[in-house]
Formats: structure tokens, sequence, C-alpha cells
């Protein structure tokens, strides 16, 4: 009985110690699932173009390989990363656009003499609070600016991980 005590230690140390660095390592590849996850969608759809090229016995599989990966680069990486600079442009616009909080005077006009805001306004009496076009005019700015900064920073993080 006294070698089996010594043993039950060590096997729940181990399984302790395993169990630790099994979740240290998932915790070091999480940031990275989504792009494995890709890269296996990636690896399964562009299989059969690679099988395609490698058909011929003329052309050897590491030659196969590189006209593989210059494809997918042609039809993947190409138009991310132009679709990615466009969106980043008009973030960055649509920030800047509601930085300046530019709103004509016909949208400003309507913005106060709207029925709705006097709708508002009669509900909003009851707790003491008036809500004027200009009030509603900086509170549109200040969305728009906080939507714009977050679509360009996202637009920013996408083209880094490209």
């Amino acid at each position: 009985m006294q070698n089996k005590t010594p043993r039950d230690i060590i096997l729940w140390f181990f399984l302790a110690i395993f169990l630790v660095s099994t979740f240290m390592i998932g915790w070091l590849f999480w940031p990275f699932i989504s792009i494995i996850v890709l890269a296996s969608v990636v690896t399964g759809i562009f299989n059969p173009v690679y099988k395609f090229i490698r058909v011929k016995d003329k052309i050897n599989p590491p030659f196969a390989s590189f006209l593989t990966c210059i494809i997918i680069f042609i039809v993947l990486f190409v138009p991310i990363v132009f679709f990615v600079g466009i969106l980043s442009n008009e973030a960055y616009e649509l920030y800047l656009t509601a930085k300046s909080a530019v709103l004509g005077k016909h949208i400003k006009s309507l913005l106060e003499s709207s029925r709705v805001l006097e709708t508002a306004n009669t509900i909003l009496s009851n707790f003491d609070i008036k809500l004027t076009g200009e009030e509603l005019n900086k509170a549109i700015s200040e969305l728009g600016k906080v939507v714009g900064l977050f679509l360009y920073e996202q637009a920013s993080a996408i083209a880094s991980n490209v």
C-alpha cells in the first residue's frame, strides 16, 4: 500500500501540470484560431486547384505549389487589400466629417421644426429635460464620430492581419 500513495501523488501532479500546460497552450493559440480556421478553409478550397495543376506529369510538386500560392494571392489577397483600403478611407472620411459636425442648414431647420422633436420634448418635459436641434446635432455628430473611428480602427486591424 505504501508504494501506491507516491504513485497517486505523481499521477495527480502530472495531471495537474498537464491540464495547466494544456490551458496555457490554448490561451497562447486563442488569438490565432480564426486565422487557423481560415487557412484550413482556403486549403480545402484550393486543394483541387493544386491537384488539377499537378495532374500533368510535366509540372513537379514544388512548382505546382508555387503556382497555387500565386493563384491564392491573386484571387484572395489583392481584392481584400483593395477593399480594406477603400473601407479605411471611407471610415476616415466619415470620422472627419462627424468630427467637424457639419450638418446643412436645411437638416438643422428640419430637426428643429420636426414634430418628432416636439413629441420628444413633450415626453421629456416630465423629467425637466428639453431637447434642442443643436443638442441633437451634437449627438448625431458624436455618434458618427464614434462609428467612423470604430470602422477605421477595424479596417486598420484587418489590413494589419492581411
